[in-house]
């Protein structure tokens, strides 16, 4: 029975954990891609306006590059992506810890009887899930805030 509860909550948490990162890293990574070579050439096609009159397919070209720019950064900026890579990959490792530590045996779950352990395990576990949750309730949709300037200082 708690065999499968672990397998259920546990296991099928961090497999999810696992993928949300990986989505979310690979998304972020193409983004910003996107805008790093897209701005390259972004560059090099004005400075071949600037040189002379191009012909009406490079205007074509530099719009729709300029256009995938701004769009690679605006989805990026929006959907926070590298926040929420970094957001999955923390609260995965963490995860994954706590289970190393129960199977090692190390603090917390030292001199626990087997059964004391997994009760243990699983109430860590649960909180560790609620702290995620809520982190990304609070956290990686929303854009961090720069220092606050306070008045006089």
């Amino acid at each position: 029975m708690q065999q499968q509860a672990l397998q259920a909550r546990y296991i099928s948490y961090i497999d999810w954990l696992e993928g949300a990162a990986t989505r979310s890293r690979r998304a972020h990574y193409a983004m910003r891609l996107t805008a790093a070579v897209g701005g390259v050439i972004v560059t090099a096609m004005s400075s071949a306006e600037v040189l002379g009159d191009p012909a009406g397919a490079v205007k074509w070209i530099l719009l729709g590059t300029s256009l995938a720019v701004g769009v690679a950064l605006a989805f990026d900026g929006f959907l926070n992506l590298g926040e929420r890579w970094r957001h999955y990959r923390r609260a995965v490792e963490a995860l994954k810890s706590q289970g190393w530590r129960l199977v090692q045996r190390t603090d917390p779950y030292t001199d626990l009887s087997d059964a004391d352990a997994a009760r243990a395990f699983a109430g860590r576990i649960e909180d560790l899930i609620d702290e995620e949750s809520g982190g990304y309730i609070r956290g990686p949709a929303r854009p961090v805030a720069g220092p606050t300037i306070q008045p006089g200082g």
